[in-house]
C-alpha cells in the first residue's frame, strides 16, 4: 500500500481513476490509501467507489485532493454543484443504461476544479479482454459518455469530458474512429504501451488510455514502473516519468503485487 501512495505522490496527481478493486478488500484498502496519503502530502484526500457492475466482479473508484477537486452533483434544475462529501467513501453511480452492452459498465463522476472554477466528467472504464472482443464494447461507452452531460441545462455540449481506463485495445483500433473520433474524443497516448512484460523490465501493449473533450491538453505520459534505463532499447524506452524507488524490484514482483499496468496521467486545462 505504501509504493501506491508513493507512486500517487510522486505524479501529484490531483484526481486517480482506479479499476480492478477487490470487492471485499478493496474499500478498507482504498481508506487506508488515503490515509498514507494523507500523511504524506499533509492535506486531506477523498475515495469514491462504485457498486460492483452488473456482469463483473470488481470495483472502481476515484481519488482525489480535496483542497483541490470537489465531487459535484447535478441538480434538479438541472446544473451542477459540488458536495463536501469525502469520507467515509462517497458511492458513485454505474452506467445503468449500457449495462446490457457492457460487461463491466463504467462509473463515472461529475467534478469541480477549485484552480480553474470549472466542472467536469469523468467515466472510468475497464473493457473485457482482447479475446471477448472488446471493440464491441466501444460503441456505448462514448454513447454514454456523449449522453451523461445531457441533464444540464446549459453545460452539456461544453463540459469536458474524459474517458479514462484499460480498453484492451490500442486507440488506433478502428472501432474508436465513428464511437469516439466523431464524438470529438480524443485520445491522450497514440500507440504508446502501458502494461508490464512479466519476464523482465519491459513495456506490453498500448491498452491504457485518456480519451478526452472540450479540454485543452498539456502532456500525456506512461508514469514507468521502474526507473528510465541509462540505454533505452525498444521493450524499455525512455519513456514518461520513471519511479525509481523500484529500481531493485524484480518485474515479477512488481507485476503481481503492485500492478501488471504502468500508471498514465494526463495534464490539463479546463477551458474558460
Amino acid at each position: 500500500m505504501d509504493d501506491i501512495a508513493q507512486v500517487i505522490a510522486q505524479s501529484q496527481a490531483d484526481i486517480v481513476a482506479f479499476q480492478e478493486i477487490v470487492p471485499s478488500t478493496g474499500p478498507a484498502r482504498l481508506l487506508e490509501l488515503a490515509a498514507a496519503l494523507q500523511n504524506r502530502l499533509g492535506s486531506k484526500v477523498c475515495v469514491a467507489i462504485s457498486p460492483k457492475p452488473t456482469d463483473g466482479d470488481e470495483l472502481y473508484a476515484f481519488l482525489w485532493h480535496h483542497e483541490k477537486i470537489a465531487l459535484a452533483t447535478i441538480t434538479t434544475a438541472g446544473s451542477l454543484k459540488t458536495t463536501d462529501r469525502c469520507l467515509p467513501p462517497s458511492p458513485i453511480p454505474l452506467a445503468d443504461d449500457v449495462a446490457s452492452e457492457i460487461v463491466r459498465e463504467p462509473d463515472f463522476a461529475f467534478f469541480f476544479s477549485q484552480k480553474e472554477q470549472q466542472y467536469f466528467a469523468v467515466a472510468n472504464v475497464h473493457f473485457v479482454p482482447t479475446e471477448d472482443k472488446p471493440e464491441n464494447e466501444v460503441p456505448p461507452t462514448f454513447r454514454f459518455a456523449t449522453n451523461m452531460a445531457k441533464p444540464l441545462a446549459t453545460q452539456a455540449l461544453s463540459l469536458p469530458v474524459l474517458v479514462l481506463g484499460d480498453f484492451n485495445l490500442s486507440a488506433a483500433h478502428r472501432a474508436f474512429v465513428t464511437a469516439a473520433l466523431h464524438r470529438q474524443f480524443k485520445p491522450a497516448l497514440i500507440n504508446v504501451p502501458t502494461s508490464l512484460k512479466l519476464s523482465r523490465r519491459a513495456l506490453n501493449k498500448p491498452y491504457d488510455n485518456i480519451w478526452y473533450r472540450n479540454l485543452i491538453p498539456i502532456k500525456a505520459a506512461v508514469m514507468t514502473l521502474y526507473p528510465n534505463p541509462a540505454t533505452p532499447t525498444a521493450d524499455w524506452p525512455q519513456i514518461g516519468h520513471s519511479l525509481t524507488f523500484l529500481e531493485q524490484d524484480e518485474p515479477r514482483d512488481v507485476y503481481y503485487g503492485l500492478s501488471d499496468h504502468s500508471p498514465i496521467y494526463l495534464i490539463m486545462d479546463l477551458p474558460d
